[in-house]
C-alpha cells in the first residue's frame, strides 16, 4: 500500500499578530498573541534585544578605565551634520549636552554660564546651525560649531557693552522683585514679592545685590510658588534692591541710543519680532517654524493658548515678521502638540482634537517675501474629529504620516497619486486594539514614535504608566503586520 500523505499540524509559518480576532477565526500565518517576538523571516523568532553602542553611552568615571555606564535622565536627542558632512548625535542628559560620534568618546558641549538642561528640549538643525528649543519659559539656544557649543539666540544686555544705535538687539527682563535672599551652606534661597512662575531647571539672572556673589545667571530649583534656590552667595543674607528675570523680553536700540542706556529705561524699544520660545519646531523652505503661545503685541506667553505658528524669514534663524504669524484655529478649544514637515512645501499640524495641513510655502530672496508667504499659504483641515496625543508621537514614513490618536490608536495621513493628503479612517493598529486599550491615558503625552529598518516603533505606557513608557509596539512594513510587543516588565 502507498504511504499516507503527511499532514502538517498547524500553520507552516507566521507573519504577524492579530489580537482582536478570536483565535479560532485567525487567518493562516497569524498569531493571536506574542511577546518579544518578530516575524521578519516568516517564522516566529525571539527578539534578540537592544544593542547599546559604547559610543552613545556614559564613559564616566574615567578613573575606572572609562567604564561604560548608562546615562541618567534623557531630556532630548537630535543630530547635527556639519559642513563637511560629518554627522553627530546630540544628547541632552544629566543637565549637560553631549555630542557623540561612532568610535569616539561622548564630549560635553559648552553652554552659557548658569545653563543646565533638566527639562525636555527639542533639537532642530537649520542651515549649518542647530537650535535647541527649551519650552515657553526659556529662550532658544543656538550652536554654530561644536567647539563654540550653544550660545544665547540673542545676547543678554550688559552695562559694560556699547551697542549700535538703530541696530543692536538684546534680551533683557522682565524683572521680578525679590523680597529677600538667605544663604546657608552654599545655597541661596530666594523669596519673590509675587509668584515667580519659574520651573526647576530654568536659568535665572539675579542682579542688584550689594554682595556680588549673589548676582549672576544661575540654574534654579523651585521650592514654592514664591521661592527658589540656587548654588551661590556668601554670608547669611543679601542686601539691596534685588530683582530676577528669565530674560525673555527683547529690545532694539533706538536712534538716540548712547553708551550704558538700559532697555526699559531709555533709548530702547521692545520688539516682538525675535523667534519666540517654543517646544515644537520644524525647518521648511529655509525657514524655522515654531508652535507657541507667544503674543507679539503684549510680549507675553500667558494670555493665549498654544495655537500660533511663527515663521522666520528665509535664511534667517532669528527674526520673524508680523506677516509670518498664523493662528491654527477653526473655532476649536484644542492646542498645538506637534508639527511635521511632509515635503518641501507642506507642513502637517497636529492639535489635540484635529489635524491640519499648511501648504504652499514659498522661497523668496528678500524679507519682503514674508507678505507673499502669508498670501500664498493655504490651511486645510484634514481631520476635525481627533488629533495627536503629544509631541513626537508623529513620524513620516515615505510619503505618509503616522501618529498616535488616543484611544483610536495609530492612524495615518496618506498622500494620493494626485498629491492630495487625506486621513485614513481605519486605524493601522486595529489588529492590536486590545493592547491599545491597555495604554494608560494619563500618560499618553509621553508616547514617542520612530521609523527605522522598515519598522514603525512606538514607545507606550502600558497598564500603569506612572514610571514612563514600558512597552514598544512594532509594525513591520515588509510583512504589513504587527510584531509581538516588547515589554520592559510584566503587566499586572
Amino acid at each position: 500500500m502507498p504511504d499516507k500523505a503527511t499532514l502538517a499540524d498547524g500553520d507552516t509559518g507566521f507573519i504577524g499578530v492579530n489580537s482582536r480576532v478570536d483565535p479560532a477565526s485567525l487567518k493562516q500565518g497569524m498569531a493571536s498573541d506574542a511577546r518579544n517576538v518578530i516575524f521578519r523571516n516568516g517564522v516566529a523568532e525571539t527578539r534578540l534585544g537592544v544593542q547599546k553602542p559604547a559610543w552613545l553611552n556614559n564613559i564616566k568615571p574615567e578613573s575606572t578605565a572609562k567604564e561604560i555606564n548608562p546615562w541618567g535622565a534623557l531630556y532630548g536627542a537630535g543630530t547635527f551634520k556639519d559642513p563637511n558632512a560629518n554627522e553627530f548625535v546630540l544628547l541632552a542628559v544629566d543637565g549637560d549636552v553631549y555630542f557623540c560620534r561612532e568610535n569616539n568618546d561622548p564630549r560635553i558641549l559648552p553652554l552659557p554660564t548658569g545653563v543646565k538642561v533638566f527639562e525636555g528640549v527639542t533639537f532642530l538643525q537649520a542651515f549649518s546651525k542647530v537650535l535647541m528649543f527649551r519650552g515657553v519659559g526659556l529662550a532658544p539656544l543656538v550652536m554654530e560649531t561644536l567647539d563654540g557649543g550653544f550660545v544665547d539666540l540673542v545676547d543678554h544686555w550688559s552695562s559694560a557693552t556699547t551697542y549700535t544705535a538703530s541696530t543692536s538687539e538684546v534680551a533683557h527682563g522682565p524683572w521680578k522683585a525679590i523680597t529677600s535672599i538667605d544663604h546657608s551652606g552654599g545655597t541661596a534661597t530666594v523669596t519673590t514679592t509675587s509668584e515667580h512662575g519659574y520651573k526647576t531647571g530654568m536659568d535665572i539672572t539675579v542682579r542688584n545685590a550689594v554682595e556680588a556673589a549673589f548676582n549672576g545667571r544661575f540654574n534654579i530649583t523651585v521650592t514654592t510658588a514664591t521661592t527658589f534656590t540656587y548654588a551661590g552667595g556668601t554670608g547669611t543674607t543679601a542686601t539691596g534692591t534685588i530683582t530676577c528675570s528669565n530674560q525673555q523680553d527683547y529690545w532694539k536700540a533706538d536712534s538716540g541710543y548712547s553708551a550704558s542706556n538700559e532697555p526699559g529705561v531709555t533709548n530702547w524699544t521692545q520688539v516682538g519680532l525675535i523667534l519666540p520660545n517654543a517646544d515644537i519646531a520644524e525647518f521648511i523652505q529655509n525657514r524655522v517654524v515654531v508652535g507657541t503661545t507667544y503674543n507679539s503685541t503684549t510680549f507675553n506667553y500667558t494670555s493665549q493658548k498654544k495655537d500660533f505658528l511663527f515663521a522666520t524669514d528665509i535664511l534667517d534663524h532669528k527674526h520673524v515678521f508680523f506677516t509670518s504669524q498664523f493662528r491654527i484655529n477653526q473655532g476649536s478649544d484644542d492646542v498645538l502638540v506637534d508639527i511635521l514637515k511632509m515635503n518641501e512645501n507642506q507642513l502637517a499640524i497636529f492639535k489635540t482634537k484635529s489635524v491640519h495641513l499648511l501648504t504652499n510655502f514659498i522661497v523668496t530672496d528678500t524679507s519682503t517675501g514674508t507678505s507673499s508667504l502669508e498670501s500664498s499659504l493655504v490651511l486645510q483641515t484634514l481631520i476635525p474629529e481627533f488629533g495627536a496625543s503629544g509631541p513626537r508621537a508623529t513620524v513620516l514614513v515615505g510619503q505618509d504620516v503616522y501618529f498616535y490618536a488616543g484611544r483610536r490608536g495609530v492612524v495615518s495621513l496618506r498622500q494620493t497619486e494626485q498629491g492630495k493628503v487625506q486621513g485614513v479612517d481605519l486605524p493601522l493598529s486595529e489588529p492590536i486594539q486590545p493592547l491599545i486599550d491597555r495604554i494608560d491615558p494619563r500618560y499618553e503625552g509621553n508616547i514617542r514614535m520612530a521609523y527605522m529598518d522598515n519598522r514603525l516603533w512606538i514607545a507606550v505606557p502600558l497598564d500603569d504608566g506612572s514610571d514612563g513608557n514600558n512597552c514598544i509596539l512594532q509594525f513591520d512594513f515588509l510583512n504589513r503586520q504587527w510584531s509581538g510587543p516588547m515589554t520592559a516588565r510584566p503587566s499586572g
